[in-house]
């Protein structure tokens, strides 16, 4: 169910980014562009996946490669890719 509505729930959730302040669900939402970003980028919509890919960086912690290297690296991956 999540995976069909990637894109709406992803978007709602950006529009609201700036109000959320807990890092658990700052995770969380960078997670979810990840996943919207991963699914564009299989639909071929490379630009949007983009879009997706570079509001997830915009919600990483300054010190993410020291608290998350691998999710973090994987992120910049992604980004490069699309």
């Amino acid at each position: 169910e999540l995976a069909e509505s990637i894109f709406d729930i992803a978007n709602q959730l950006n529009f609201g980014k700036a109000l959320i302040t807990e890092p658990s669900e700052l995770h969380r939402l960078c997670e979810l562009n990840i996943m919207a970003g991963v699914r564009a980028q299989n639909a071929t919509a490379y630009l949007f996946a983009l879009q997706y890919f570079q509001n997830a960086i915009q919600l990483l912690p300054e010190n993410s490669w020291e608290l998350d290297r691998k999710f973090t690296y994987d992120l910049y991956l992604h980004a490069a890719i699309a």
